[in-house]
């Protein structure tokens, strides 16, 4: 059984998204924090990502955790939601087979991940890989910190 120790985590989370918050704080684009969705639901899927992305956001400040948890699954996240399912039913007896999973199966799927952006501000809908690494490099010890707070085992990077 996974065990995740959702103290810890939302101590070191808290205190990671301070410093993003201070070290980003002259921003003029969204900033969106990321991380474990529903820590009660958790089960150890993270999915690294390179970044959050909203065209009409007006908001300095945005939270991927709450439009997740607050709304169903659209756009890439319909397939978020299906690769979680697949990866959370799959054990060495027994693949599950490819079907249309409900709105439930998939709020609930969506609901057991982690969530990190390689990028958390200026997002885009096309990303350059250049932009991407700087982020990654500007950023690495935060996020290998954010890794490791969500304790995953398994990490599905897109």
């Amino acid at each position: 059984m996974y065990c995740f120790n959702k103290d810890i985590y939302q101590d070191t989370h808290s205190k990671i998204f301070q410093y993003y918050n201070e070290k980003y704080k002259n921003r003029t684009t969204p900033f969106f924090e990321d991380g474990v969705i529903c820590q009660d639901k958790y089960n150890g899927i993270l999915f690294f990502l390179k970044e959050a992305y909203d065209e009409n956001s007006t908001e300095l400040s945005r939270s991927l955790i709450t439009d997740l948890l607050s709304s169903e699954p659209w756009g890439m996240w319909h397939h978020v939601a299906e690769w979680s399912y697949g990866l959370a039913h799959t054990t060495k007896e027994r693949i599950p087979t490819f079907r249309n999973l409900s709105s439930q199966e998939k709020k609930d799927a969506i609901d057991s991940i982690a969530v990190i952006n390689i990028k958390k501000t200026d997002g885009k809908p096309i990303s350059l890989d250049a932009n991407i690494m700087a982020q990654a490099e500007a950023n690495a010890n935060l996020l290998y910190q954010e890794i490791e707070a969500a304790q995953p085992r398994i990490i599905v990077c897109g």
